[in-house]
């Protein structure tokens, strides 16, 4: 009976043991990139720094500059009494910060026989914790609105480019050539 009881004192210390040394004392806990999987577009979003780690964004010298779209539209198969407008969208996601920033502007087209011209500024002036690594995504959207009810008859809506944050004071020009 005695070498039952210490048998099993043996086991049970053994365990306990393996217990008490599988445990992790370490409170390192850096491996990866804290973030999430968007599901909308599949793409890894990393998570903004700890509050203490987010750069004051009265410290941070803002990033300005203007994307100026220009637009020569092929307006052939259309009626020519319908009203257009074109619009820029610009959009992203600062990693320093953990924000998100958007700009849109829209201006009504110059018209001629079969053909519209536009052109869209798009002046920014952003608090960018890490400008250098950020980026944009540029979009566009044309519009022809019917004059007599005011519906819209025909929209177009395209990407223009993925680009790193221009440099501090940079003017970024794109030359468009869409047909509605």
């Amino acid at each position: 009976m005695k070498i039952a009881k210490t048998i099993l004192l043996c086991i049970c210390l053994a365990g306990l043991s393996q217990i008490v040394w599988s445990q992790n004392t370490s409170s390192d806990s850096t491996h990866g990139i804290p973030g999430y999987l968007d599901p909308r577009t599949g793409s890894f979003k990393p998570m903004a720094p700890p509050l203490e780690e987010t750069p004051n964004a009265a410290t941070i010298t803002p990033t300005t500059g203007v994307f100026r779209v220009s637009f020569t539209i092929d307006l052939s198969p259309l009626p020519p009494n319908e009203l257009y407008t074109c619009t820029v969208i610009v959009g992203g996601y600062d990693v320093g910060t953990g924000q998100s920033f958007a700009e849109t502007a829209s201006v009504a087209v110059t018209k001629a026989p079969g053909v519209a011209f536009c052109a869209v500024d798009i002046r920014y002036s952003w608090t960018l914790g890490t400008p250098g690594s950020d980026t944009v995504k540029l979009s566009f959207q044309i519009s022809a609105v019917a004059p007599s009810n005011g519906l819209p008859q025909r929209s177009t809506d395209q990407g223009i480019a993925t680009i790193k944050v221009p440099a501090n004071g940079t003017i970024t020009t794109y030359n468009l050539s869409p047909r509605l």
